[in-house]
């Protein structure tokens, strides 16, 4: 049988060229990720190039007001809602940051206050002391009080991507946020408030191994919050009011609850499928992470011994062909979250 034979000066030839090589990266991020109240919201950006440096990072925002879209109809009169949310009266706002000392790691604030009902855009770019610039995708989120009730309010939105190309994953407040909050606490702030906490653990953490594919890939993720509607209570979920019209359009939804009861997930191959998370279990993001394995990939349980969990079947449908075509072709090995610019090398991205 033939070997395929690396020589030592190859070898050397490529660390050299790897060592030479002055790349840079940037990676984005907000906090809070989403909060149906008034706050103040932070976007972070952080570059790194470790051979030049840093020379500057800039950060467009861009915020405007939240709606249906019925504001668009074609003819006046004429209710015309979507799902996916519109933006009004848009502002923009342009940060810079530069950077003294060519600092390999370097990063960037702007602070966005929200107040009522809000989508906010960012697009983030940053320079190396060498000149080479980098941008990242534009980023979309909500947030403030009074939003409209029959939209999926983005969380983590690539906007101006094709969310054929994307994991459209929405979460949703069970009803017993509302029969077991205070009423001095607003449900829906609450159930916002157990969302971020989950969502950060399970697309946002570099330290847990069980969040690893999760974060390294959120490149292909879209993000969603839902309203009230949906229901959970062991393995039966119900959508009712608008709450199906906006799951309709996930690739699979999570219901949030508080109620004490075993979660499960629907083996659906290919995504479409909805599953339950306790909130208040001590490891909610990863009950997350293992629920939406059921009903976003079509994984079954498996126990020591090779056996698998009798409720589970993996199914076969042309959603689960069409949504494979979405996956990532090969293992990601580029920094988390990271967007990459370089010399042009064969497979570089």
């Amino acid at each position: 049988m033939q070997r395929w034979a690396v020589s030592p000066v190859a070898i050397a030839t490529l660390l050299a060229v790897t060592a030479l090589c002055a790349c840079t990266t940037i990676s984005t991020s907000h906090d809070p990720l989403y909060r149906a109240q008034a706050h103040d919201s932070e976007i972070r950006v952080t570059a790194q190039n470790m051979q030049v440096g840093i020379a500057s990072i800039s950060i467009e925002v861009t915020t405007g007001a939240m709606t249906d879209c019925s504001e668009f109809a074609v003819v006046p009169g004429m209710t015309t809602r979507s799902i996916i949310p519109c933006r009004v009266g848009a502002a923009v706002t342009s940060n810079m940051c530069t950077f003294s000392g060519a600092p390999a790691v370097a990063t960037c604030t702007a602070r966005v206050p929200i107040q009522t009902s809000t989508m906010v855009t960012y697009v983030a770019s940053a320079v190396a002391t060498n000149g080479q610039a980098i941008k990242a995708p534009e980023i979309a989120y909500s947030g403030g009080t009074g939003q409209p009730e029959r939209i999926a309010r983005p969380v983590y939105w690539h906007r101006q991507l094709n969310r054929v190309g994307r994991i459209d994953l929405g979460v949703f407040p069970d009803t017993d946020y509302r029969t077991g909050t205070p009423v001095f606490v607003d449900p829906y702030s609450r159930f916002t408030a157990d969302l971020d906490t989950i969502l950060d653990g399970a697309f946002f953490n570099t330290t847990d191994l069980f969040a690893n594919r999760y974060t390294g890939d959120r490149q292909f993720f879209n993000l969603w919050a839902g309203p009230f509607g949906a229901n959970a209570e062991g393995c039966t979920r119900t959508f009712t009011g608008d709450a199906p019209a906006v799951s309709a359009i996930m690739d699979g939804s999570a219901i949030l609850h508080r109620n004490a009861f075993r979660d499960c997930g629907s083996i659906t191959g290919g995504g479409g499928g909805a599953g339950s998370v306790d909130a208040s279990a001590s490891d909610p993001s990863w009950l997350l992470v293992h629920e939406s394995g059921h009903f976003l990939f079509g994984l079954s349980d498996e126990y020591a011994g090779g056996a698998t969990s009798p409720r589970c079947r993996a199914t076969t449908s042309t959603r689960r062909r069409r949504f494979a075509s979405r996956r990532h072709p090969g293992p990601v090995r580029r920094p988390v979250s990271a967007v990459k610019s370089g010399p042009p090398v064969s497979g570089a991205s």
